[in-house]
């Protein structure tokens, strides 16, 4: 499967360590399509800035034969443990774990999970589900000093 992937909905990555999440991650997974195909996903790289009242977002993900990316950041607004767009609730933040689901207006929804475990590593789950594909990419990340 070769093809290039670029996701521009506003889906924001974040958890509630402000500190612990801002800058710039390292990592690999495993991308895995609605009909069992997989491929390993070698070079994820994922760079965050994350304030009490924003998130920004950059993601690279280059698996053996795509990549998926961000063309430009993704912002969002934090309230009360809410990532907002607009007026538009995309996901919570509770703990050092975020959950975030956008829907489009023609169907497609992106689903984003994180979480920072003890040992400091950040588990990511993206899934996309569209009208004729879907898919998984999960990688656990570094933070790259």
């Amino acid at each position: 499967m070769k093809a290039i992937f670029t996701i521009v909905l506003g889906v924001l990555v974040s958890a509630s360590a402000n500190a612990a999440l801002t800058g710039n991650w390292v990592g690999s997974g495993e991308y895995r399509d609605g009909s069992g195909y997989k491929e390993p996903c070698k070079k994820m790289t994922l760079t965050m800035k994350h304030t009490a009242t924003s998130i920004t977002a950059n993601y690279r993900f280059q698996c053996d034969s795509f990549t998926i990316y961000t063309p430009e950041p993704l912002v969002g607004v934090i309230k009360s443990g809410k990532i907002m767009v607009g007026k538009q609730q995309i996901g919570t933040i509770t703990g050092n774990a975020m959950n975030v689901k956008v829907k489009s207006n023609t169907g497609e929804t992106v689903t984003y999970t994180a979480k920072i475990a003890a040992n400091g590593k950040l588990s990511f789950l993206q899934g996309y589900v569209g009208k004729d594909a879907s898919f998984k990419i999960a990688g656990v990340f570094s933070k790259k000093k």
